[in-house]
C-alpha cells in the first residue's frame, strides 16, 4: 500500500516538472554502494527508469554519493531536476508512521468490527431496528410472553391447554389467527385473539405493547360488601358510591381498592385494601372471606363498633374480651369500642377478685358499662375494756348508697367479698353498745371496737316526813352484795333530789348518806340498755 502511494507521488511530480527536450539516450551504469546514511539504508533507494534512448556513461565517473559504477543499464532524463529531494522526506514520514502505528490501526479496525457484530446480535434479539426485527423473525419462531395479576393462571390456545402457568412464554406459534383463553380460579376468564403474521411480532387484538413483547392482563372479579349493621355508605378510593351495604362492586385485580364504610352513630371504618397479588389485607374491624366456585372472589364485611363508657371500681382495671381472647385498651375518656352483638368481658386488677360480665350490645342499648371488682374484707370485733380477743359481735347491716349488701346476719370474725364501694356497717352484741363504722373501698382488714353497754339508773332522795326532795345528797354503790367492799360514788342529787348515772349489767348495793339524816341502803339488779328508777325516803337522825 505504501509502495503504491510512493509511485503515485512520483508520477504526479514527473508530470508537473519534466521539461520538453530532446529524447533521452540510454546509458549503461555500474553502481556499487560505498556509503550508507545513519539509518543503515542506501541514500538512493529508488531510481526512476524512463524508457528513452540508451546512453553510455564512462566507467570511472563517480556519483555524488560515492558509489562505484558497474556495468548496469539505467534510464534517466536529461536534464535532471532535484524534485526528489522534496518528495523523499514525505515518503520517509509515511513509511515511518505506518511502521510505528500498524498495531494500533489493526486494533481500531478490529474493535469497530466487534462493536458492529455485538450490536447486530443484540438488535436481532431485541428488535430495536427493523433490520434486527426482520432477522429475529427469520432466525426465531414467533413467541410471546404473557403475565397476569394475580399470577399462576392457565392458558388455552385454540382450546388446547398449554403447559405451565403465568408468567409464561408461548413459542412455536404457527402464522394466522388463534384464540387465546386465560383462566384462573375465582376470576372471570380472559379471551383474546392472537395474530401471528408471517413477518413481524405477535399481536394481541385490542392490546398495545411498546418497548417489548410482554403483555400484562388483570383479572376482573366481583367483591361483595356488607356491614354490621347494614345500610352503611360505601367509599371506594375516597369516592362515595351511590350504594349502601349490602352491595357488589367489580374490581380489576392489581388496581387500587381502598374501602371505607360510614354509618351515623358509629365509628367510621377505614384501613382496608385488596391486593390481587398478595390476597386481602384485613384488620380488626373487617371480616374477609375468599369465596369458592363463585363469580365473586371476595366477601368483605365491615364490623361497626359502638363507643362504650366505662365506670369501674377501682379505676385502671385491665379489660379482656374472652370471645376474641384479646385485651381491650381504653381510649381517652375511659371508653372502649365494641361491635354489636354479645360479648363476655373480664375485668382484672391486682389484689382484687376478677369479675366477668355478659353484654348484649345493640343500636339502642345503653352505652355504659358498670363493673365493680370485689376484694376480701375480714371483720373482727373487740371490747374497749382492753381485751383483744374477738367478742363475737353480730353484723346486722352493710349498706352502700342506701343499698343493702348483707344477705344474712353473721358473727365476727368473718370474711366477705365486697365490691370496691364505701359501706356503713352496724354491729350489736348483748352487753355492748350498738356500734356503726365506715368501710372504705380499699379496706382489707376491719376491726370494730365496741363499748360495754350500761343501764340508766335514776335515783331520787326524799324527806320521809315532809315528802320534799333533798338536794346535795351523796349516792354510793357497791357491786354485788359485799358490804365490806369499798363504795364508789354514783351521783349527787340536784335541787329536785335526783341523781342520774349509768352502770353495767349486774347486781348493785346503793347507799345514800346525808348529814342530819339516817343512812339508807337498797339492792338493785340492772341490765344493760334498760332504765331504772330508785327512790330513797330518809328520816332525820333525831
Amino acid at each position: 500500500m505504501v509502495d503504491y502511494l510512493v509511485a503515485l507521488i512520483h508520477q504526479y511530480c514527473d508530470r508537473k516538472k519534466r521539461p520538453q527536450g530532446p529524447p533521452a539516450t540510454p546509458i549503461e551504469l555500474t553502481l556499487e554502494k560505498t556509503s550508507t546514511n545513519t539509518s543503515g539504508t542506501s541514500k538512493w533507494s529508488e531510481i526512476e527508469i524512463i524508457e528513452e534512448t540508451e546512453v553510455n556513461i564512462p566507467a570511472k565517473q563517480k556519483s555524488p554519493t560515492n558509489t562505484k559504477i558497474t556495468n548496469k543499464t539505467v534510464y534517466t532524463t536529461d536534464p535532471v531536476f532535484e524534485s526528489d529531494e522534496y518528495i523523499r522526506p514525505v515518503i520517509d514520514v509515511i513509511r515511518a508512521s505506518v511502521r510505528d502505528n500498524k498495531n494500533k490501526i489493526l486494533q481500531y479496525c478490529f474493535g469497530f468490527i466487534l462493536i458492529l457484530f455485538v450490536f447486530g446480535m443484540l438488535d436481532t434479539i431485541n428488535g430495536w431496528t427493523r433490520t434486527g426485527a426482520w432477522m429475529r423473525d427469520l432466525l426465531f419462531s414467533p413467541t410471546i410472553e404473557i403475565a397476569t395479576i394475580p399470577d399462576k393462571a392457565e392458558f388455552y390456545l385454540d382450546g388446547r391447554k398449554l403447559a405451565g402457568k403465568s408468567p409464561i412464554e408461548i413459542a412455536n406459534i404457527s402464522p394466522g389467527v388463534h384464540q387465546l383463553e386465560i383462566v384462573r380460579e375465582g376470576f372471570k376468564s380472559i379471551k383474546k385473539s392472537l395474530f401471528v403474521p408471517l413477518e413481524g411480532k405477535v399481536q394481541i387484538q385490542g392490546e398495545e405493547k411498546d418497548g417489548g413483547p410482554d403483555y400484562l392482563f388483570r383479572f376482573v372479579t366481583e367483591v361483595k360488601i356488607n356491614s354490621n349493621p347494614q345500610g352503611a355508605h360505601v367509599y371506594l378510593n375516597g369516592v362515595r358510591l351511590n350504594q349502601k351495604t349490602p352491595c357488589t362492586i367489580k374490581w380489576e385485580a392489581g388496581t387500587p381498592f381502598a374501602l371505607e364504610l360510614e354509618r351515623p352513630g358509629f365509628n367510621r371504618l377505614t384501613d382496608f385494601s385488596l391486593n390481587g397479588s398478595n390476597g386481602a389485607k384485613s384488620r380488626r374491624h373487617w371480616e374477609v372471606k375468599v369465596l369458592e366456585n363463585e363469580d365473586a372472589k371476595y366477601s368483605v364485611n365491615g364490623i361497626f363498633e359502638k363507643r362504650m363508657v366505662l365506670e369501674t371500681r377501682p379505676r385502671d382495671v385491665e379489660i379482656y374480651d374472652l370471645k376474641s381472647n384479646r385485651r381491650l385498651i381504653p381510649e381517652p375518656g375511659n371508653t372502649i369500642l365494641l361491635a354489636l352483638g354479645s360479648h363476655k368481658l373480664e375485668f382484672r386488677k391486682a389484689s382484687f377478685i376478677s369479675k366477668k360480665i355478659d353484654l348484649n350490645i345493640t343500636e339502642n342499648s345503653s352505652n355504659k358499662i358498670i363493673a365493680a371488682l370485689s376484694r376480701n374484707v375480714r371483720f373482727t370485733a373487740t371490747s374497749t375494756s382492753g381485751h383483744n380477743a374477738d367478742i363475737g359481735a353480730n353484723l346486722i347491716s352493710l349498706k352502700s348508697s342506701s343499698r343493702e349488701f348483707l344477705k344474712r346476719r353473721t358473727k365476727t370474725p368473718l370474711t366477705l367479698a365486697l365490691p370496691a364501694y364505701t359501706y356503713k356497717a352496724v354491729f350489736t352484741k348483748a352487753g355492748y353498745q350498738r356500734t356503726q363504722i365506715t368501710v372504705g373501698p380499699n379496706s382489707r382488714n376491719v376491726t370494730v371496737r365496741m363499748k360495754v353497754a350500761k343501764a340508766v339508773v335514776d335515783v331520787t332522795v326524799l324527806d320521809a316526813l315532809s315528802g320534799q326532795p333533798i338536794s346535795g345528797v351523796d349516792i354510793y354503790y357497791i357491786p354485788g352484795n359485799n358490804l365490806n367492799a369499798p363504795q364508789s360514788p354514783f351521783a349527787k342529787t340536784d335541787l329536785k333530789g335526783r341523781g342520774l348515772g349509768q352502770l353495767p349489767s349486774g347486781k348493785y348495793l346503793f347507799t345514800v348518806n346525808y348529814r342530819g339524816f339516817r343512812p339508807l341502803t337498797r339492792n338493785l339488779l340492772v341490765r344493760a340498755g334498760e332504765s331504772y328508777a330508785l327512790v330513797f325516803k330518809i328520816y332525820p337522825s333525831h
